[in-house]
Formats: C-alpha cells, structure tokens, sequence
C-alpha cells in the first residue's frame, strides 16, 4: 500500500469518528478489513468499551500516520495532528524532504 492509500484510509477513519454513528458502529467500522487490518502498529488497547478502543486505536493511527505525513499552516512545516488536519493542507514528506 502507498503513501496516498494510506492517507486515504486515515482520512475516511477520520469521518467515522466525526460522524454520528453509534460507538458500537464506529468501532465496527474501525476494526474492519478496510481500515485497521491493513496497518501494523503498536497502540494501546485498554479493552474497555466501543467509544475507548476506537479513540486509542485513533490514537496510535494519528501517531502512524505522522511518520508519514507532515503539515503546512502559518507557521510552517510540522507533524500533523488530529485537531489540524480540518484546517491544514497535508504534504507527502517525501516531497519535502
């Protein structure tokens, strides 16, 4: 999987969390064969309820996806976080590096 795949599946992970949906479906959504089965990374699951494992899995993605992704605003280049990426334009790091 590229770089754009990637920042596609992150971006539509993003939406589900954003949406209305219950917990019990986002965490559905989340824990599928389109999102997190095709990534392989370390994050802390408490394997508390729906609502806490989906935002620690979005947790470790954010941080994932930071290693591959960077941000441009006002005040320059920088790794993108979850709040910023609403009001940011993203940049492949490899272009910019």
């Amino acid at each position: 999987m590229n770089d754009i795949e990637k920042k596609y599946i992150y971006k539509k992970a993003k939406r589900i969390i954003e949406s209305n949906l219950s917990w019990k479906d986002k965490y559905n959504m989340i824990f599928s064969e389109e999102i997190s089965q095709k990534f392989d990374f370390d994050w802390l699951d408490l394997d508390l309820d729906y609502k806490d494992d989906v935002l620690a899995f979005m947790e470790g993605f954010d941080k994932h996806m930071q290693k591959i992704i960077i941000c441009e605003d006002d005040e320059g280049l920088h790794p993108m976080t979850y709040e910023e990426d609403n009001q940011i334009t993203i940049k492949d790091t490899k272009n910019r590096i």
